[in-house]
């Protein structure tokens, strides 16, 4: 008809652009003799290291669509973000000193080779939107995918070969160290679908959002580390000897939001559907061949002689979900809204751990360890959280229908065998010190997703409703965790049922411990962290230790922590400039 827009249609689509891919590193063989000394925090001896390069991060995808017609409308709307390029691989490190290295500084290093893979890039983020209105019939629907978070690099193998002598002097400092370390996954992209149409006689909107999938970690490579020398550290924390090879952690999934408005005159419907994408697993960890002779002597509280150590890299969590739908009419009205959280990944496998001390160890600090080998699995990710809302209402009828699945922990990695042998001299002195410690842990389990699902449906003819919520299943370690937490009873019921847990039931059960108004989370978090920050660093990290200490230790161990930590925080002195401060009527200017 000659002035009427009787039809109209539209539709796009937008793809972001890939991440390019890390490059790979080389070889590295590395040759010290003579004499090498460093001042100052932070330096290093000699350093001999691959590193594979960072995967870029995935393109941004936005796409909007606009449809509107004088009797029919229909638009639709696709975007899909860019993947993430992975991480290049690192090469592998051979190292020989035979020389005199003298470091002096806090977080020094006396000898370090080291291969590490790079970390996968990040998924792009997408988001598509469609609107379509008509006077008489429209139809409108948007499709967001959040681009998958790249693969970390693997890294490769370690050898490490140490005659002469190391020392070093400062907090957390290390003598020799030899690793090999996996490149962390990728996160995957943030996915945003919305979706609005409205029409005089009839309306549909539907909008799907899937948030990518997080990247795998990398795997480490091998690691072999063999000193005759003598070793000496002095120092807060200070290790003699380390040789580790840890697994990448898995990159978190992307967050989904979906939603959907639909109105009309007489009739609409409306339909969301939210997935959190996946969690990436965790690289496997290598093994580890350590052999020390000579001597090793360590001071300083918490300070250790030998360890070696193989890691499984943690699973990344799954992405949250959240889909909302509303639907209205003069007649009739329905609207549907499906929430998914998205899997934690499962954690990597820690590699068997060899190692042999022939030399003498001592260490002096309260809090300290001789000898420690240990294989350790990663821990699994945590299911994403889901939450599905829906809301309709007619002069006639309206129907209304949600439901919400948590989603599923990652499975914790296994650990492998450990084979220690000592036959040198373990001296420890000092409070709450080990002499010698051989364990092999499996990584717990992560914890399914919460979920909240709700319902509203509302007519003055007819109305149902109907909500349903499932709490994702927790990979294995969930069960041991939750009784900690909020008691037997609670997390049997909370277990055996999988009954969904809304806010103020959550804070009664101590899984929270605030709860505030919609809106205000940032606001809050903020502030505690402004307050948190005005206090001394020293006594924070001391109420911390000493509080996860009493999840997992018995009460007499956890006191005798608590006075630790006491002496700790007193020998620091922070607590004179806090009396100073008070007296003063002045903020307290602690060190940092």
């Amino acid at each position: 008809q000659d002035g009427v827009l009787a039809e109209v249609a539209a539709g796009g689509v937008g793809v972001g652009g890939f991440g390019g891919d890390g490059g790979e590193a080389g070889a590295v063989t590395s040759r010290v003799a003579g004499t090498v000394v460093t001042t100052g925090d932070q330096s290093t001896g000699v350093i001999a290291q691959s590193i594979g390069g960072g995967g870029g991060n995935g393109g941004m995808s936005i796409v909007g669509t606009l449809s509107g017609a004088g009797t029919g409308s229909g638009a639709g709307s696709v975007a899909i973000g860019g993947a993430g390029g992975g991480g290049g691989d690192g090469a592998m490190v051979t190292s020989t000193v035979q020389a005199v290295v003298d470091t002096s500084g806090d977080d020094s290093i006396g000898v370090l080779a080291q291969s590490i893979g790079g970390g996968g890039g990040n998924g792009g983020i997408s988001v598509s939107g469609t609107i379509s209105v008509a006077g008489t019939g429209s139809g409108a629907a948007s499709v967001g995918i959040g681009g998958a978070g790249g693969g970390g690099g693997d890294s490769g193998e370690v050898i490490n070969h140490v005659e002469g002598a190391v020392t070093t002097r400062g907090a957390n400092a290390i003598g020799i160290m030899a690793q090999s370390v996996g490149g962390g996954g990728g996160s995957g992209g943030l996915s945003v679908a919305g979706t609005l149409s409205g029409a005089g006689t009839g309306s549909g909107a539907a909008s799907v959002a899937i948030g990518g999938s997080g990247g795998d970690g990398g795997d480490a490579g091998d690691v072999t580390s063999t000193v005759d020398a003598v070793v000496w550290t002095e120092g807060y924390a200070a290790t003699g000897v380390l040789a580790q090879s840890i697994g990448g952690g898995g990159g978190n999934g992307g967050i989904a939001v979906a939603g959907t408005v639909s109105v009309a005159g007489t009739g609409s419907g409306g339909a969301s559907l939210g997935i959190g994408g996946s969690g990436g697993g965790g690289g496997d960890a290598g093994e580890i061949d350590s052999s020390v002779a000579g001597a090793v002597t360590t001071s300083g509280h918490g300070a250790a002689g030998v360890i070696a150590q193989s890691i499984g890299g943690g699973g990344g969590n799954g992405g949250l979900s959240v889909s909302g739908t509303i639907s209205g009419a003069g007649t009739g009205s329905g609207a549907v809204a499906l929430g998914f959280g998205g899997a934690g990944g499962g954690g990597g496998a820690g590699g068997i751990v060899r190692s042999t001390v022939e030399a003498d160890v001592v260490t002096s600090g309260d809090e300290a360890t001789g000898v420690l080998a240990q294989s350790v699995g990663g821990g699994g990710g945590s299911g994403g959280i889901t939450v599905a809302g829906v809301a309709s209402w007619g002069t006639s009828g309206s129907g209304a229908v949600s439901f919400g699945m948590g989603g599923a922990g990652g499975d914790g990695g296994d650990a492998a065998l450990v084979d220690s042998t000592v036959a040198g001299t373990v001296i420890t002195g000092g409070r709450n010190a080990i002499g010698v410690l051989a364990q092999s842990v499996g990584g717990g389990g992560g914890s399914g997703g919460l979920t909240v699902s709700g319902a509203i449906s509302a007519s003055k003819s007819g109305s149902g409703a109907l909500a349903a919520g499932i709490g994702g299943f927790g990979g294995g370690g969930a069960s041991q965790m939750l009784p900690r937490l909020i008691g037997y009873g609670a997390a049997m019921r909370l277990l055996l049922t999988g009954e969904p847990v809304d806010a103020e039931e959550a804070l009664r059960l101590r899984l929270v411990d605030q709860v505030v108004e919609d809106g205000a989370e940032e606001e809050v978090a903020r502030a505690l962290c402004r307050k948190l920050a005005g206090f001394s660093p020293v006594a924070v990290q001391a109420v911390k230790a000493a509080v996860r200490q009493a999840l997992e230790a018995p009460l007499s161990a956890g006191l005798a922590y608590e006075n630790e930590m006491n002496v700790l925080c007193f020998a620091a002195g922070d607590h004179r400039e806090g009396i100073r401060a008070f007296a003063e009527k002045r903020d307290a200017a602690f060190r940092r």
